[in-house]
Parts: C-alpha cells; structure tokens; sequence
C-alpha cells in the first residue's frame, strides 16, 4: 500500500471492538413467542421496516438508515449472521460457512455491533417480536444433538 493511505488511515479515529462482558443484550419481554423458519420467512414485507433474527432473537426495526441498509443486504425475514459477518468482517471471528458454524459470542457480538448501530440512529423504533432456537457450533452436546435456548446471549 502507499504510505500516504496507511498514514491516513492510522489517523482515523478508532472504536475498540467491545469485550464479550460488555456486550449489550437484548432484553427478550415474557411471553414473547417462539417461531420457526417457516414464521420468519413469512414476515411481510414493509416499505418503512425490516424483521430479522440475529442471535436467537427477532427483532423488527422501522424507521432509520439501519432498515435501508439491512434492505439492501437482503435481510428481511432472514437470519443475519452470514451476511453480517461477511459485510461487516472482523478477523477475530471470521465468516463462518453457515450458521451452525457461529459461536455463542460471535453471534451475541453481531448482536451487539447491530445494536450499537441502531442506537445510534435517528428516527428509527426497535421492537423484539420473537425468539428462536439456534444452535451455535460451540454448544454443549446433550444426548448426540446440540441444544441451545432461544436469545441467549
């Protein structure tokens, strides 16, 4: 690289990635349902508004840069992880192939980085709709099958 870029760059203001016990969760209202697949994909689509699941929890956000953003990628009605970590790569984690293949903290840190974002943008409401269960690579066997709880983060 030319030294004039790398020098600029090494100007930039920098945010530190976040330590795993600082990460914000999210917090899940009881009585919140339990989808499926089926039940997230069938979310219809908005003009104004963007329904994910990330981490095991279902969030839909209206309003702000965050929904256009999260449009574009495809997003809507959709698990996030890949795509996130794909758009968004940090060499810490890596872009795992499919989900299965996402840690715990991978997963509750591009929760967190998504929620950093949207708190930082005007206009926009967030609201959790649902939970799911997702199963993380770093999961606990339990009689041969993986298990994990829907939006632990």
């Amino acid at each position: 690289m030319r030294e004039a870029y790398v020098e600029e760059l090494l100007k930039r203001p920098c945010e530190p990635r976040a330590a795993p016990a600082d990460f914000i969760a999210i917090e899940v209202p009881a009585g919140t349902p339990l989808w499926d697949e089926a039940r997230l994909a069938a979310v219809p689509v908005s003009e104004n508004s963007v329904t994910i699941a990330l981490n095991g929890v279902v969030t839909r956000m209206t309003g702000g840069s965050v929904v256009g953003l999260l449009k574009r990628m495809g997003a809507h009605g959709k698990h996030t992880e890949e795509m996130l970590a794909a758009a968004l790569f940090d060499p810490l984690y890596g872009v795992p192939a499919k989900l299965e293949d996402f840690t715990r903290e991978h997963c509750a840190y591009l929760r967190d980085l998504i929620t950093r974002m949207w708190s930082k943008a005007e206009g926009m409401t967030v609201e959790v709709v649902a939970t799911m269960h997702q199963v993380h690579r770093d999961d606990e066997p339990l009689g041969g099958a993986r298990v994990a709880g829907a939006a632990e983060q």
